[in-house]
């Protein structure tokens, strides 16, 4: 008996693991979104998305954690970390920012670039052309940080006008309100419908990385979420690659072969109906045409046979 209580025993150590919750499991986490389509965004009421949004999701379903989005304003979401309105920012880009109180995922997320758009009648060429010219800016950008950073350096001195989203940005050089704007790279790659009357500038001017960002204090979260992309990244079919499918590099959804072939031979259908439907009516005009001609050479031999038989009746009856 006592053997095999000892069994029993040792099996439960060993599957143990197996069937083992993670510490964090339930814990319910408050993530900030900054609108930064198509990396992280809320529209209205509508649940959170984007390819950070979706990635995360992922790794909460792998903690079994619980999240709840709420969106962060631009250049607030530090700011939001350290006042404990969130405990984590779903998306940040590196900066000196990101020091001290802070601490960011180190296995690599996305890496972007920012880019500048000018007007498509615009004859600005170079960087040193827009001396003296007014820029778009998001307020809080960090690209727009890196614009005037390397403006600085080289003695460029500019106007700088605040819009609240590329979106605007867009639509002041459109209307030849400033004379160039700053567009985030993911932003260009998926809202390229958008660019019209506009043309990119030579030159990207500002190279960074994106985290996932929360204090010092929870730690933990930020090193769970390291583990966690690692083995997705090593994944080849894994969701964060369907992500990134998803959202920069979006497929062009095909008609299936069936439709297409059910198209194609209803078309012919239609056009085979409609040829001889014309072809009957011609034919039928013909046939039409024909019967009125011999009705009337009827009627005209009629009115011949009648002549000819008045005539001799009254020949017959002269003699």
């Amino acid at each position: 008996m006592n053997k095999l209580l000892k069994i029993f025993i040792m099996a439960i150590l060993l599957l143990s693991p197996l069937f083992a919750v993670p510490a964090d499991a339930g814990k319910v986490i408050k993530v900030g979104v900054v609108q930064r389509r198509p990396l992280a965004f809320i529209e209205g009421k509508k649940a959170a998305g984007g390819l950070f949004i979706d990635i995360l999701n992922e790794i909460a379903l792998k903690e079994s954690w619980s999240l709840k989005y709420v969106r962060s304003e631009p250049g607030q979401g530090l700011e939001e970390l350290k006042n404990g309105h969130i405990d984590l920012l779903s998306y940040a880009e590196n900066s000196d920012a990101l020091t001290g109180d802070f601490e960011y995922n180190k296995v690599e997320m996305h890496f972007n670039a920012g880019f500048a758009y000018v007007h498509e009648s615009s004859d600005i060429e170079n960087r040193k052309e827009l001396d003296g010219k007014t820029l778009a800016v998001v307020k809080g950008d960090i690209y727009a940080a890196g614009m005037k950073k390397m403006l600085s350096e080289k003695n460029i001195t500019c106007q700088y006008k605040e819009y609240a989203s590329y979106d605007e940005v867009l639509a002041a050089i459109k209307i030849r309100q400033v004379d160039a704007g700053v567009v985030s790279g993911p932003y260009c790659f998926t809202n390229f419908k958008k660019f019209n009357h506009v043309k990119m500038f030579p030159a990207a001017f500002c190279k960074v990385t994106s985290h996932f960002v929360a204090l010092k204090n929870n730690k933990d979260i930020i090193e769970r979420i390291d583990a966690q992309l690692s083995s997705l990244k090593q994944e080849k079919d894994s969701l964060y690659y369907k992500a990134y499918g998803k959202w920069l590099w979006p497929q062009k959804k095909h008609t299936p072969i069936w439709l297409k072939l059910s198209l194609a031979a209803l078309t012919a259908f239609l056009l085979l109906g409609i040829y001889t439907i014309a072809r009957y009516k011609k034919e039928l005009k013909k046939k039409v045409e024909k019967l009125s001609r011999l009705d009337q050479q009827l009627k005209e031999e009629t009115d011949r046979r009648k002549t000819a038989e008045d005539i001799l009746y009254i020949s017959k009856k002269n003699l």
